[in-house]
């Protein structure tokens, strides 16, 4: 937890229209680097752009102090991209790790029952926030296979669908549940 001093934000308001704020005035500018951090591939390009948003949500509070700092704004947002894209890559590489040493099903420990339960109270939350929302039974089952694992790809090729539209539905969806959660 950050000490009171710490903080910079009154609300999660203030912290909000900040947030708003800098992805306004910088977005089009940290696109362009996503997608060279990505060679061009959109969809990565496009979720490393989400993470990114997510963690300056978390850590708004620091990005306004590291952005303030010396007026070289843009240039801490760049390095936060980057390290978003390397804490990208290395979850990347992990899962590969572990899937070519444990093979691809297996799991390096045993689930305990407060894992499970964990597990089961999440995805009746985030099932109960798709409910509410407009998205059919369809949207609600491509979301649940994206959060257990699966790749886009793999769901478009399942599904039969394009995987544009895979990505369209699971960016709504997620956009959702952060409305609702946030």
């Amino acid at each position: 937890m950050t000490a009171m001093n710490d903080r910079f934000f009154r609300n999660e308001q203030e912290r909000n229209y900040f947030v708003k704020g800098l992805l306004k005035k910088h977005q089009a500018t940290l696109i362009i680097q996503a997608r060279n951090l990505c060679r061009d591939n959109k969809v990565e390009a496009e979720e490393l752009f989400q993470e990114f948003t997510l963690k300056l949500l978390e850590k708004a509070d620091w990005v306004y102090k590291g952005y303030e700092k010396d007026g070289k704004g843009v240039a801490y947002l760049s390095a936060m991209l980057k390290n978003t894209y390397r804490d990208m890559l290395r979850k990347k590489n992990r899962k590969t790790e572990n899937e070519h040493q444990y093979g691809s099903f297996t799991r390096s420990r045993q689930k305990t029952p407060e894992d499970i339960f964990v597990e089961q109270e999440t995805e009746e939350l985030i099932n109960d926030a798709l409910k509410s929302g407009n998205f059919n039974a369809e949207d609600r089952e491509i979301y649940h296979m994206k959060l257990t694992g699966w790749k886009q790809s793999e769901i478009a090729a399942h599904k039969k669908m394009n995987d544009n539209t895979v990505y369209t539905k699971i960016y709504r969806m997620k956009n959702h549940l952060m409305k609702m959660f946030t």
